[in-house]
């Protein structure tokens, strides 16, 4: 369906602090003109080691003058398989474990309390008719944010591409995994919640993508996207994790809602926030374009 990075590191070399000097590019976006991106000549610190990482490095992001949106020069390269390499490396052997430590976080530390207490506060419509609430959630990953939902009464699907993954997810017995991407969901299902957490900046094409979800979106239903924030974490410089070699896209809230708008979505809240654990990050509510 859709096109994943192969994203790969693992050089210790140090992180060349220099700008891309390469002629100017449409945005994948808008079309706006690209150029002054960041140049990475080997993994920046802290980066996750994937496989066949040499053929990954020297890599850039370019950036958009007009809709600030920042795409990574490995946009169309061989793909990395989310099915397998992307959860043994990032979360290797120690899923059960990493669940339980995330999930016992205060709330006050917990990136997913916020990110739930933000969603139902901005979805009332849903929460309040007393009927029951469905929610898709695709990526799951670990796990944790579909668990907090379960505990806020929320029906859960949660849709993994990693086995690895499904298996962990299945034994927390606490809602419907499916292994899998989008076409593992029948096109006569819908929901009232839809939501991608971190997914979208990991695709080639996330408008296909929001694109395939609508049509699993029921009439009166939302959409709950969240992507890393560019312009935040650009601040603070090329180092960031929001610019690691698996984000093919990194978004501004400009582009983000350009996203949905090109995507038959009407956006009705989008705010940026610096989580508990520092990430940078864009969180958007958005309906089916009527």
């Amino acid at each position: 369906m859709l096109e994943f990075v192969k994203s790969c590191a693992q050089s210790d070399m140090g992180l060349q602090d220099s700008v891309v000097n390469e002629p100017s590019h449409k945005c994948y976006l808008c079309r706006g003109y690209s150029s002054d991106g960041f140049w990475y000549v080997a993994p920046p610190k802290g980066e996750t080691t994937f496989p066949n990482s040499a053929l990954c490095y020297p890599r850039s992001f370019m950036h958009c003058r007009q809709c600030n949106h920042w795409t990574s020069s490995l946009l169309g390269r061989e793909t990395l398989n989310y099915e397998s390499e992307y959860s043994t490396s990032t979360y290797g052997g120690s899923v059960r474990d990493r669940f339980i430590r995330i999930v016992n976080l205060s709330d006050s530390e917990s990136d997913n309390q916020h990110r739930v207490h933000w969603i139902e506060a901005r979805v009332q419509r849903l929460t309040e008719s007393g009927a029951s609430k469905t929610v898709l959630d695709i990526g799951s990953g670990l796990g944790v944010f579909p668990y907090l939902m379960t505990q806020h009464g929320w029906k859960v699907l949660a849709v993994e591409p990693s086995r690895h993954l499904c298996s962990h997810l299945r034994d927390l017995q606490c809602f419907e995994v499916r292994e899998g991407s989008l076409e593992s969901v029948n096109s006569g299902e819908v929901f009232d919640l839809i939501t991608l957490n971190k997914v979208i900046e990991h695709v080639a094409d996330p408008i296909q993508m929001l694109i395939d979800a609508r049509r699993l979106l029921a009439p009166f239903g939302e959409l709950y996207v969240e992507v890393p924030d560019g312009v935040g974490a650009a601040e603070s410089g090329q180092n960031r994790e929001e610019f690691f070699i698996e984000h093919l896209h990194v978004f501004s809230t400009k582009s983000l809602e350009n996203t949905l708008v090109m995507s038959g979505y009407v956006v009705a809240n989008c705010d940026t926030v610096i989580e508990p654990s520092g990430k940078f990050t864009i969180r958007l509510i958005a309906r089916r374009e009527s």
